[in-house]
């Protein structure tokens, strides 16, 4: 507390004192009113006007008395506690952004700024698990904790392309998605891709191990030319040679769109323009490490349409999961991974 505020509070610990205040407050405007208000002497009210009048909260000008009520909250703002010191966010933007337009986890106001306004719905966004449909109803309970409009607020995640809806239930599309770090695995062993594309795999899990829980967010191409679509050869895992959509992990703090431009270009040699978020989905997969820990994959995959531009067919990644790209007519497609299948007969990444 500052030594103005505390100040403050020791000029209104009389009572004599604060019986003025409270009868100024109340629309007294003389000493005589005062006096009658306060039940006070009228010497009573000079002594303690004489005093308060020293500490700045009132001013007189003849028999005529004001309170100075900006001085008070001056006073009030600086006996207040001071904001959360452990931070809002891990990110030092979204920190201050949420310092600025929020208290008590409640929304205050919504930023002007483009910039912040994003920051602060992405922040909102995440209590929306990815891959979970939530009913409206639901929905409305979130959003009223974070804002008594919450019908405005649900229309500005959905503008923003962070959440979707269709038939009464709301799913999260957008936004960065926390990945809880992975325990130590030993150097033998890695995540098999049966995890990500849901192809079967024939070991046995050793269930003295304790379950491993995997979360990976990737993105992925869907380029077309005429009745051509672009697919990529894997190379090793349990969905090695079959063919599937071009794409990959997203990398620390990437986004999806950038994500999948460079995986394009990486497995294929070509560069390409993002059109269109076409899905965003997950789902949790059960499969087994290759040294028999069981696993829990919670892959989160971000679907695009994406135009060519230019560029010169062929894998660029040294050592990656693809050891070939091409274009294969729809009427005569090779073996799929059951993902790459969905999205090819349905558009839809689960569909």
């Amino acid at each position: 507390m500052s030594r103005k505020s505390s100040g403050v509070i020791g000029l209104l610990a009389e009572p004599e004192r604060l019986r003025v205040v409270a009868a100024l407050a109340l629309g007294a405007g003389t000493i005589a009113e005062v006096s009658a208000a306060s039940g006070l002497e009228p010497k009573e009210v000079v002594a303690a006007l004489r005093r308060l009048e020293r500490g700045g909260l009132v001013a007189r000008e003849k028999d005529q008395v004001t309170l100075l009520a900006e001085r008070f909250r001056e006073a009030a703002r600086e006996a207040a506690p001071a904001g959360p010191t452990e931070p809002l966010s891990a990110d030092p933007e979204t920190d201050a952004v949420l310092r600025a337009f929020t208290r008590d986890g409640r929304i205050t106001s919504l930023p002007v700024a483009r910039r912040k306004r994003r920051l602060l719905l992405e922040h909102v966004a995440s209590v929306f698990e990815p891959g979970v449909r939530y009913p409206e109803r639901e929905v409305n309970v979130l959003m009223r904790a974070w804002h008594p409009d919450y019908a405005m607020l649900r229309r500005y995640l959905i503008d923003a392309a962070l959440l979707d809806r269709a038939d009464g239930f709301y799913w999260r599309i957008g936004g960065p998605v926390a990945i809880d770090p992975e325990p130590p695995v030993p150097a033998r062993a890695g995540v098999p891709s049966a995890t990500w594309t849901g192809v079967p795999t024939d070991r046995r899990a050793d269930h003295t191990r304790p379950v491993r829980r995997v979360q990976r967010v990737a993105a992925y191409g869907l380029a077309r030319d005429g009745d051509r679509v672009l697919l990529s050869h894997l190379r090793r895992g349990d969905a090695r040679g079959l063919w599937t959509l071009p794409g990959g992990g997203v990398d620390f703090g990437e986004r999806p769109a950038e994500a999948v431009v460079r995986e394009l270009h990486e497995e294929t040699g070509l560069t390409v323009r993002v059109e269109e978020l076409l899905d965003g989905d997950a789902e949790l997969v059960h499969s087994v490490d290759l040294d028999g820990t069981p696993i829990e994959g919670h892959p989160v995959r971000f679907l695009y349409r994406v135009a060519v531009l230019g560029g010169t067919l062929g894998v660029v990644e040294v050592e990656g999961s693809t050891d070939d790209a091409r274009w294969w007519p729809v009427g005569g497609l090779p073996p799929l991974t059951p993902v790459a299948e969905r999205v090819l007969r349905t558009g839809r990444l689960n569909g």
